[in-house]
């Protein structure tokens, strides 16, 4: 049994804390809970019935872990990282890598320095719809790929109420850094230039300065591109939170994924189908368990994630420039 600590009790950790305490990921438990909030790691933790902490250090120290999970804000992932990096844990940390290159690297480095088993959580990589999607690309169902299509929208409950630090972040780090991954994960290619355009109106009205929507169009190495978006001001009306649409154009077909029907459909020239799927959170879960209980020390998650900061550091800076910018590789 792999025995987690839960860095950071946000909705992530939170949940993360709850699926575990409860066994739901097969092969991992819940050891101990950390928050800087110290009444909010007591009411979590005693609930939970494990121990509880307001300092990563003091719950390492306490022992009882084999792996950690950080789910801090989007900017406040280094420090834990490299803390536990340094105390041999294996890691799984929430996307994105890190908010700027400096800090990416530095855990890159710290990963590969320690030797541990660690990876970025990019868990849509075990979503249905796009596993089936990889399925039909690597076999050669709708042939080269030629460009992607792709919104991942959230209401805006996302930023004005579930995550308190989304002033912090953008849409681009939240959302986005999903997209952009699954982009990577469908071929193995990498981003080279990227163009973005977005607005600040709505949720700075509110008081939370980030932006309500970002398009992105981003150029791969290998002659593909990209149309991406992300908004997270859509009317909490809706019945759902996660609005999220992903088209993949081929030289002999297409791809189309929608996570809210969980459904995938799929066009060849002689067949069209749309297979029902389920949730997917035990499984990118089990995938990390079964790495730390196989001692698996790839690093190739780690340095997608790397690359992923990369691109969202370049769209950002896109954003505010409003010119083109190269890709760091």
């Amino acid at each position: 049994m792999v025995r987690f600590g839960i860095v950071g009790l946000g909705v992530m950790g939170l949940g993360a804390s709850k699926a575990l305490a409860k066994e739901d990921y097969k092969g991992g438990s819940l050891a101990a809970v950390c928050d800087l909030n110290a009444e909010l790691a007591k009411q979590v933790g005693t609930e939970l019935n494990v121990p509880y902490f307001s300092s990563l250090k003091d719950m390492i120290a306490a022992g009882n872990l084999d792996a950690v999970y950080i789910a801090t804000p989007d900017p406040h992932h280094r420090d834990p990282f490299i803390t536990a990096a340094e105390s041999g844990l294996a890691i799984i940390v929430e996307k994105p890598l890190a908010t700027n290159i400096q800090d990416a690297e530095a855990m890159v480095a710290a990963a590969a320095k320690n030797n541990i088993v660690c990876q970025v959580n990019f868990s849509n990589r075990f979503n249905p719809p796009f596993v089936r999607a990889k399925e039909a690309i690597e076999g050669n169902e709708v042939g080269d790929l030629l460009c992607f299509n792709v919104r991942l929208n959230n209401a805006l409950v996302s930023p004005s109420k579930n995550l308190k630090w989304a002033g912090d972040s953008s849409s681009g780090w939240f959302l986005l850094s999903h997209c952009f991954d699954l982009a990577r994960w469908f071929g193995n290619r990498k981003p080279v230039q990227v163009w973005a355009n977005g607005t600040k109106k709505k949720l700075h009205g509110m008081g939370i300065p980030t932006w309500d929507y970002i398009h992105a169009m981003v150029k791969y190495d290998d002659g593909t591109d990209g149309i991406f978006e992300s908004a997270w001001v859509l009317p909490d009306s809706l019945p759902f939170v996660v609005d999220f649409k992903y088209q993949i154009v081929g030289s002999e077909g297409t791809l189309w994924m929608d996570t809210f029907e969980q459904t995938s459909i799929k066009a060849t020239p002689t067949k069209y189908s749309y297979p029902r799927t389920l949730a997917w959170a035990s499984s990118a879960w089990g995938s990390f368990i079964n790495r730390v209980v196989t001692n698996d020390r790839s690093m190739d998650l780690i340095n997608d994630g790397l690359l992923n900061t990369n691109l969202l550091v370049a769209m950002h800076e896109s954003l505010e420039t409003g010119k083109i910018v190269e890709i760091k590789s």
